[in-house]
């Protein structure tokens, strides 16, 4: 049985279209969550990054609460890895 990250990074390569290799290198690229992997949190670039979009869309998209966000301090946003992949299978089935 494939363990939980990569059925997760599976998900993000079916979602985004990104072939599964390049999904699963950049994820080796990001800091190994803390707690077990549940609460995991991205900057709008390495969101972009996994995306492979402009940073400008991923901002574009919390701006317009496409995707969900919070706000660390006064600059600085973060990403909750469960919400966007919410936001993402909710955008999918829009486009179809």
């Amino acid at each position: 049985m494939p363990n939980q990250q990569n059925t997760s990074l599976e998900e993000i390569s079916k979602i985004t279209g990104v072939e599964y290799a390049k999904v699963k290198r950049i994820a080796q690229l990001l800091p190994a969550p803390a707690g077990g992997g549940e609460l995991i949190y991205y900057t709008p670039e390495e969101v972009a990054n996994i995306l492979q979009v402009h940073q400008k869309t991923v901002e574009d998209w919390y701006k317009t609460d496409k995707i969900p966000s919070i706000s660390v301090g006064d600059r600085t946003i973060r990403i909750p890895r469960r919400g966007l992949m919410l936001a993402l299978r909710k955008m999918k089935r829009n486009s179809e």
